[in-house]
């Protein structure tokens, strides 16, 4: 992206090339939203998670409890996504430790997400009587676990890949220790 500089000291303006949003073009990568389907789920699970917890607390009668506890899940799993984003795009989830950044754990909180969600506006709908922004909400929380889902299903995808790439380096890399072991002329007893 080229930007248009002045500097104090100059009268004429440079062009100065910058692939990210700073100076250093290492620090953040805006477009991983875009560039990836990762983000793009991302950006749609923001949307619906954010939308229907706003829906419902707009709603006079949502301090009920059959209310709160779909608030509280849409709020947590709207937080959860905006701190992977964050997470994706400042480079920092690279340099989590391994275990928390495999596909296989990233499958399981995408359906413990679609379990919660699909209860939390399950329980919204059944109270919502004839009521338009309570079951907009639900509706927008069943899209959310819809979009969970189908992340569910893109990174069990991936982990099988994953593990089929790495039995295929396991074999090649046992092929070449043994390719490489040379039989002692003498043994030692």
């Amino acid at each position: 992206m080229a930007t248009l500089e002045v500097s104090a000291t100059e009268t004429k303006p440079q062009i100065v090339q910058r692939e990210g949003c700073c100076r250093s073009c290492t620090c953040c990568d805006c477009l991983w939203l875009v560039k990836n389907v990762e983000g793009w789920f991302k950006i749609l699970e923001f949307f619906t998670t954010f939308l229907s917890f706003v829906i419902l607390s707009a709603f006079p009668g949502s301090n009920k409890s059959q209310y709160e506890f779909h608030v509280f899940v849409a709020t947590t799993a709207c937080i959860f996504v905006v701190l992977h984003i964050l997470l994706r795009i400042f480079h920092l989830y690279e340099k989590m430790p391994e275990v928390l950044i495999r596909p296989r754990v990233g499958f399981y909180c995408c359906i413990i997400a679609v379990v919660v969600l699909l209860i939390s506006s399950g329980v919204v709908m059944a109270y919502s009587g004839n009521i338009d922004s309570l079951k907009a909400s639900a509706a927008l929380g069943f899209i959310a676990a819809i979009l969970f889902a189908c992340e569910a299903v893109w990174l069990y995808i991936c982990s099988r890949r994953a593990a089929s790439q790495n039995a295929t380096n396991r074999t090649v890399d046992e092929e070449e220790v043994r390719d490489d072991f040379i039989q002692p002329s003498r043994p030692d007893y």
